[in-house]
Parts: structure tokens; C-alpha cells; sequence
């Protein structure tokens, strides 16, 4: 039974008495569970707050929530928020946690939520609205899904709790390259908070992005293992690298206080700004020409995308085709001859977007790949990727004469792991057809173990002997 069409913005529901209780990341709303308008509870949009996992607390007032900025979410998961109480009657917002996320208030009188993998547990008073003690870790290793609102664990009024079992940390994670078959084997890097690698055309370097929570860093890194790391990029957050020929590196930075496109030399030097985005505008540099002259990038603002060229011989950007989407970037890149452009486009109510070709420049043709995202080229042009759903990728096998034809999809087995459809690609290939990705750390070693889903009864009087109220 469709309760309410919301889109493909969701960012986490729970049950509220007689309502179901659902954020849009701008807005807090609640529906009846048989159907009907949904209210309005929280308007976020003239600010740059985002809510994700609403509760209602008993009381029928008060909204928890985790909330973090919309400029510092980013691309990865939601680690560095706050979780905050929030009257819907009076507007008063009261700090409770700070970076924590996934916050659910328990009937034996505590809050839980998640930190790096961990589930903690701290006392509230519901009288007061306020935590009462410390942090408690209470169960250590639970799974966080691909999205802002999934963190793998549910619980009972009766006192039981299931989750599904995850790393202790998400914050390390390892570069590794898979094989046709999935097989893992690592590059040798220590473990780090790495992200988007991708590999130059001639296949002798990676570019790659690292982030601690206060900085975002561009390093290169030469495959052939002879050197360490090197970092390329200085001041500001910089992050999305993609390479212009084999000489040197764009990506985002907001150096200057915007989320512009620059563009660097890969062995150093001085940085070049290419675009200028507009207010609450960012722009996500996502492929280059073959012949280094047109970048095409993402432009996204109040969530809706669309796909641009930049021309690096006349420093004009304009809009590709009419390619434009209200939930996700368009993920966009150049065929190895330049002839051709893939990018995705999302459809309300699906999780995953569509892969679509066009020519370069357009013509107005549009070619659709198959249901599925994220698009990436063969390095001779001839298969075309996509991810038509979580943990799984699909190739056809492409032919551009005498016209545009593609052969059913076939499966690809993947080793690496997922992410959000609305998170750039976190893949790139190399030249002799492996596939290099970011994974939990140790996956190369131990694989992809099958998840299993824990089930603990009793819950409620552990976590009352664990964790005292007073």
C-alpha cells in the first residue's frame, strides 16, 4: 500500500503514534499511516540545517533529530553531526550530542545513537529534555548503510534489538583493485579515509581524495608502487579529482570560499580556478575531453542537478543538452574517443538513476543504457558500466558504426563496496580492465563476508545494567 509519494529525497522515517514520521532533508513531516497530505512539523529551508531520523518523543511535542549543515555534509556518511531536540509547539531547538547520528530515544530512559560503528547509550531525563550522563558504548560493530538515514539497527517497545553486524569503524578504509571476477588485491596503502580514486589515461598514476573531518586533500599516487603518496593539493577542502590528460588534475575546492572547479598540475605548481558557481551553487567536476580542451561538470542547487561543458580555450561554461535532475548528480563522463557522453538521471521513487548516452557534442539523440547509474567507460571504449542496484554492476558492449548499439546487459561480479546513488562514483578502471575502489579496510584480505541480522531479546534490561539512569 503507497502511503505517500516523497521521492527519492528521503532522509529517515520512523513511527509516531498514530502518524508516520518522515524527513526530507530541508523538512519534517508526518502522514497518516492510511494515506492522506502530509504535515508539515519542520521548515529547514530558509537555513543551512538538514534533519535526518526523526523520533517524536512521547510527549506528542518535541521532534529528536540529528541535524548537520548543508555546506558540511558533503559525500560521505553523516558522522560529524548533532543531534538535537527540537519543540514543535515553541520552535526552541536544545543541542544534546555532538558528532553523533541516527539518534533514537528508548522507554527505559535513554537515547542511543550511533558514533564510527558503535552504538552508544546515554541517560535522558524526559521531563527535562537534557542527558543525564556519559556516553556508554553499548553494542560495538554495527553496519551503516549507503545513505544519510541508515544506520542497521531497529528495537522493540517489548525490549528486543536487531542490527546487522559492521566494522567498529568506518573511518578507514583501503584502496583496492578487483579483477573480472571480484577478487580483491590491495595496492599496498595504508589504511586512510580515502575517496573517488581515479586513474590517469596513460595508467601510471592515481589520483585520489583523503579527509579527516577538518580537511579535504588531493594526493597522487604512482601504481607501480615505487613512491609514496604525494600530496598535490594545499588550502581549502579540495576533493573529486579528475585527470585532464596525464599532466595535470581538476577538482572541487573551496579555497576561496565557494565549491568552484580548479585545475593543477599533477606533478605541483600553482592551481587554476576554471568555474564560478552562484550562490548556494556547487559545482562537481566530473569528466574531460580526451584532447583536455571540455570539461563537463555538475552544477547543483537546492538539490537539482544539471550537467555542463566548460571550455578551457574560450573559459566559457554552458549547459549540455537539457540534462537536468531533482535527485541525482549526473555522474557524467566522456567516451575514450570523445565522441559520446554518459550520465545518469534519476526518476522519482527509485532508488538508482537511468544511464543515458548522448553524442558530443549533442544532437538531441538520446540513447538509454538501461536502468542503472553511475556510467563508466572501458578503457577502449567498447563496454559501457553502470550500477543497476547496490553490490552489483552490469556491462553491455558498445558499437558507435554505422550507428549507436548496445547488447543486453550482462553482470559483472563486484567485489568492492556500495554507495549512495546521489555519492559521485567511487570507481575508476585501469588499463588492463581491473577495477580499483575504496572498501573497508581488511576486505582485501578477509572479502565480503554475507551479512547476517543479530536479533538480542532482553535488550531493555542490558541496556538498564549497562547504563544506569539513576
Amino acid at each position: 500500500m503507497t502511503v505517500v509519494e516523497v521521492g527519492p529525497a528521503l532522509s529517515g522515517l520512523s513511527w509516531a503514534r498514530d502518524h508516520i514520521l518522515f524527513a526530507q532533508g530541508t523538512a519534517i513531516k508526518r502522514v497518516p499511516p492510511n494515506g492522506g497530505k502530509p504535515e508539515l512539523l519542520l521548515d529547514l529551508s530558509s537555513s543551512d540545517d538538514l534533519a535526518f531520523v526523526p523520533q517524536l518523543l512521547p510527549d506528542g511535542d518535541t521532534l529528536l533529530f540529528a541535524t548537520a549543515k548543508r555546506s558540511s555534509v558533503g559525500l560521505g556518511r553523516l558522522a560529524d553531526a548533532q543531534i538535537v531536540v527540537h519543540s514543535h509547539k515553541t520552535g526552541v531547538r536544545k543541542p544534546l550530542i555532538e558528532s553523533g547520528s541516527y539518534a533514537e530515544y528508548v522507554p527505559t530512559g535513554h537515547i542511543v545513537y550511533v558514533s564510527e560503528g558503535t552504538l552508544f547509550a546515554m541517560p535522558f531525563d524526559l521531563a527535562k529534555l537534557a542527558v543525564t550522563g556519559g556516553a556508554v558504548p553499548v553494542v560495538e560493530g554495527v553496519s551503516l548503510g549507503t545513505t544519510f538515514s541508515a544506520a542497521h539497527f531497529a528495537f522493540s517497545n517489548s525490549g528486543s534489538l536487531v542490527y546487522v553486524p559492521g566494522p567498529l569503524s568506518t573511518s578507514q578504509q583501503d584502496l583496492v583493485r578487483f579483477d573480472r571476477k571480484g577478487t580483491p588485491e590491495p595496492l599496498g596503502l595504508p589504511p586512510d579515509k580515502y575517496e573517488f580514486p581515479r586513474v590517469s589515461p596513460d595508467g601510471t598514476r592515481m589520483a585520489f581524495g583523503t579527509t579527516d573531518g577538518k580537511e579535504a586533500v588531493v594526493s597522487i599516487y604512482e601504481l607501480s608502487g615505487a613512491s609514496a603518496p604525494r600530496r598535490l593539493t594545499f588550502g581549502g577542502n579540495n576533493r573529486l579529482p579528475i585527470w585532464s590528460g596525464n599532466l595535470r588534475v581538476a577538482f572541487q575546492s573551496d579555497r576561496e570560499g565557494d565549491a568552484a572547479v580548479w585545475l593543477q598540475p599533477a606533478d605541483g605548481g600553482t592551481a587554476m580556478r576554471l568555474t564560478k558557481p552562484g550562490p548556494d551553487t556547487v559545482h562537481v567536476p566530473e569528466s574531460w575531453s580526451p584532447d583536455g580542451t571540455v570539461l563537463l561538470f555538475c552544477a547543483t542547487k537546492d538539490f537539482v542537478s544539471s550537467l555542463w561543458t566548460f571550455s578551457l580555450r574560450d573559459r566559457r561554461a554552458t549547459p549540455f543538452s537539457e540534462v537536468i535532475d531533482s535527485s541525482l548528480p549526473t555522474d557524467a563522463v566522456f567516451s575514450p574517443d570523445g565522441r559520446w557522453v554518459a550520465y545518469q538521471v534519476g526518476r522519482p521513487g527509485e532508488f538508482e538513476g537511468t544511464t543515458y548516452v548522448e553524442p558530443f557534442p549533442p544532437t538531441g539523440t538520446k540513447n538509454q543504457i538501461g536502468r542503472g547509474g553511475r556510467p563508466l567507460w572501458s578503457r577502449d571504449g567498447k563496454e559501457l558500466f553502470f550500477v543497476p542496484a547496490p553490490s552489483r554492476l552490469m556491462a553491455v558492449t558498445v558499437a558507435t558504426e554505422p550507428t549507436f548499439t548496445i547488447t543486453n546487459p550482462v553482470a559483472v561480479p563486484r567485489g568492492f563496496g556500495v554507495a549512495a546513488p546521489a555519492t559521485p562514483r567511487t570507481f575508476d578502471n585501469m588499463l588492463d580492465g581491473r577495477i580499483v575502489s575504496v572498501g573497508p579496510a581488511g576486505q582485501s584480505q578477509s572479502g565480503s563476508a554475507p551479512a547476517q541480522i543479530r536479533v538480542v531479546v532482553n535488550w531493555f534490561e542490558e541496556l538498564k545494567a549497562k547504563v544506569p539512569t539513576r
